[in-house]
């Protein structure tokens, strides 16, 4: 379906195609009409009356026929913010269907704030904003509302020779952000990371924070032609598009990448490239760009790696950063029925059949030698001509053919001692005058326990015990040929292959098979000629590692020049990569930078850490470490050792200064701070978060109790190796006239510059 705003209803005056309705109430000269909303004209003098709750207030639009609408933008003078709202859909003006989740109706003069109808999958003839929260604005004209759009159209389904009815189902994005609205770099979950920021009030969460700033996220200053703002899910995922937003000050917009790779990783270490953008510019404030991942692949990071802003030379900036997901498969579905109604043609018809990619054209023909295309039109609706063509070789009756379909599996399991590359099928040729019979290849990665098929960009898991399920996902030799060593990346070891054949017993086919081959590159720099004698002289590779403060780092190498992988193991079970299986193997030397979330730890008790690791040929060692759990981070203790917080913030036990009366000033007490982040720092800074605390209230800290030099912020210029630490300390001070409140909660914060 091809949604437009140059649609029916989309655009321009649409007086006699739509009525709008409200009962909010507006002001301006143009008030007494709402069909100005929708005249085509940026001029209109009208505006929401100020502080009215939206609470279940709406504005509704009446189509004269049934539309589907995918996204919506209100155009105005300004860019103004106008509360909460969803979006309806009905048929009927009564019955409400939800069409949207709940958004901040943002207006902009270019219109390039949009709304997206995310869960809109039908035709409507009613379509209306719903109040949810928040209050209205007067400020800013409202000019017009503009519809993504299509009308109902033809519907295709294709029948097939054996009397079924299919339908392709493409690749789709429903834009719904995968990230969560941050409030720091790592709540409420994942994490947001860069490769440096201007300061702390630009950390990289500001671009994940679903609020239009004046900068967002800021690089460090000299890092304008060379950064990287990223997002780390909890758990790997396919991302199909992604977003950049400018800020909202104009003279932020030279600060907007221009030239980026967009790339996704699942370590951190290997970052592979996703989509590649150049001379990218920003004309507007608050402008939305979408990138569509051609290829996407499923990855646990992502982050956009600029090498060059729009002409600013000190740092870039980027107001928001959205990643949507929500892909589905490319594939044929069968539709439930032999006898198609028009309910059927409208729930699983195809509006648009040039969508439909030739390889799936292909495969649709490999499995069926006769199709249809059956066309549903509407009444008064016009029939667009299509025309598709796929030649079948005429039929020499012989009985030369297997009796049944076969499946052959083989016996063995092949251990791979490298990186896949390519499986080559060899087939002999056949009589001139012979028909190809059906060959179709699975493969199975974990000794025959299940089977796998490449299939429409993906791999998919193939019920070996259905033979149909076979025939129809199973890899056809074409297909196998084309697949190379990215495709069988990650896979594991070892690899088995089974094929299926199918010679009918009405046509003379053949299909003959004379042997498989497995391509796996090997390092060239490990073999010696020595009168015509071949020789294998490896030596192992080794690892340098160091753990500290919850953090693996350092490297493996291979002295031959060879390719490497390994594994991490922790207490006994897989930690990296989860699977258990050693890394991809990779050209030496790989820098290894692990953190180990302390969810994994057993606290204050000895933990093992072992990396396994290998070259090529599959000769193994390892490196181990023991050592007792506990957090990492710049951490506050009491005297006793205790920790008041964890790593992520929690609260394990408070400074307790118990009941305070006004005026009084407590007892100091002392706190320990302990570099437990594996790395020396320096400029380490002590300050306390004030918003919390009422009025004639305040935390006093001092390097000393004897004597208490009060201060607000403490600093230590020098460095703080790894389990150093530093005593300082706190006490309350309150004014006579302090109101009093109960349970009142503060913070102290650290900041620290790694060595």
């Amino acid at each position: 379906m091809r949604t437009s705003y140059d649609n029916f209803g989309g655009r321009g005056d649409r007086r006699n195609i739509i009525s709008v309705t409200s009962d909010l109430n507006y002001s301006g000269s143009s008030a007494s009409d709402l069909s100005v909303l929708i005249d085509g004209q940026y001029t209109n003098n009208i505006y929401f009356v100020d502080r009215v709750p939206l609470l279940d207030k709406s504005i509704t639009f009446h189509f004269a026929k049934d539309v589907y609408i995918d996204e919506l933008r209100l155009r105005s003078t300004e860019i103004k913010r106008y509360g909460q709202w969803k979006i309806q859909g009905s048929n009927n003006g009564v019955d409400w269907i939800d069409l949207s989740d709940g958004f901040e109706l943002i207006g902009a003069p270019n219109g390039l704030n949009v709304v997206y109808l995310t869960k809109n999958m039908d035709f409507y003839t009613y379509y209306r904003l719903l109040g949810i929260d928040g209050r209205s604005s007067s400020a800013g004209y409202l000019w017009e509302f503009e519809f993504k759009s299509q009308l109902r159209t033809n519907r295709n389904l294709i029948k097939s020779g054996n009397g079924t009815y299919k339908t392709y189902r493409p690749r789709k994005v429903i834009r719904s952000n995968a990230i969560p609205i941050m409030t720091s770099n790592t709540t409420p979950k994942g994490r947001a990371f860069a490769k440096d920021s201007y300061s702390a009030s630009y950390d990289p969460w500001n671009a994940f924070n679903g609020y239009d700033d004046s900068e967002g996220y800021a690089s460090a200053n000299g890092s304008a032609t060379n950064g990287y703002l990223g997002y780390e899910f909890e758990q790997a995922i396919i991302i199909g598009e992604y977003l950049l937003r400018s800020p909202i000050a104009a003279d932020a917009l030279q600060r907007m990448p221009k030239d980026w790779t967009f790339e996704g990783s699942n370590d951190g270490l290997s970052w592979f490239v996703l989509d590649t953008q150049q001379n990218q510019t920003w004309t507007s404030v608050i402008q939305d760009k979408i990138y569509e991942i051609k290829y996407p692949k499923l990855f646990k990071m992502y982050r956009i790696n600029w090498t060059a802003n729009n002409g600013f030379n000190g740092y870039t900036d980027i107001n928001e950063l959205k990643m949507f997901s929500g892909e589905f498969d490319e594939m044929w579905v069968d539709v439930p029925t032999l006898s198609p109604t028009e309910d059927d043609f409208e729930k699983y018809g195809m509006y648009d059949l040039s969508v439909i990619p030739e390889e799936a054209w292909a495969e649709l023909s490999a499995n069926h030698s006769h199709c249809e295309i059956i066309t549903y039109v509407p009444h008064n609706q016009p029939m667009k001509p299509f025309k598709k063509t796929f030649i079948d070789i005429p039929l020499n009756i012989h009985m030369n053919a297997l009796p049944v379909e076969q499946l052959v599996v083989h016996p063995d399991n092949f251990e791979l001692h490298g990186s896949l590359s390519a499986i080559i099928v060899q087939k002999l040729s056949l009589q001139p005058d012979a028909y190809e019979g059906k060959v179709r290849i699975i493969v199975s990665f974990d000794k025959g326990t299940t089977w796998e098929a490449y299939h429409n960009r993906k791999w998919k898991r193939i019920d070996i015990g259905d033979l149909s399920d076979v025939a129809e996902k199973g890899m056809s030799l074409s297909t196998i040929a084309s697949l190379g060593e990215q495709h069988f990346s990650g896979k594991g070891n070892p690899i088995r292959i089974a094929y299926y054949l199918d010679n009918s017993i009405h046509r003379e086919e053949e299909m003959k098979l004379s042997g498989s081959k497995l391509t796996i590159p090997s390092s060239v720099h490990d073999f010696k000629l020595s009168d015509l004698s071949l020789h294998v002289l490896n030596t192992v590779p080794f690892v340098n590692l160091t753990f500290a403060g919850n953090k693996l780092i350092g490297k493996l190498e291979d002295p031959d020049g060879g390719k490497v992988q390994y594994r991490i193991i922790l207490n006994g079970k897989p930690y990296f990569p989860v699977t258990g299986q050693f890394t991809s193997l990779a050209s030496s030397p790989i820098h290894i930078n692990v953190s180990i979330s302390e969810k994994d730890l057993i606290f204050n008790q000895e933990n093992l850490l072992k990396v396994e690791f290998q070259d090529y040929w599959g000769q193994t060692e390892f490196w181990e470490t023991k050592f007792i759990g506990t957090y990492s981070g710049l951490m506050f203790m009491d005297e006793s050792g205790h920790y008041y917080s964890d790593t992520f913030g929690g609260i394990l036990q408070y400074l307790d200064f118990d009941v305070i009366i006004a005026g009084q000033t407590t007892l100091d007490k002392k706190v320990i701070m302990k570099n437990q982040l594996g790395y020396p720092v320096t400029n380490l800074k002590l300050n306390v978060v004030k918003d919390k605390l009422p009025d004639g209230v305040s935390i006093e800290l001092s390097r000393a109790s004897t004597p208490f030099i009060a201060s607000e912020e403490l600093l230590y210029s020098q460095i703080l190796n790894n389990n150093d630490t530093i005593e300082f300390y706190v006490r309350i001070s309150t004014k006579i006239g302090a109101k009093p409140v109960t349970n009142g909660i503060f913070e102290i914060r650290a900041h620290a510059n790694r060595v």
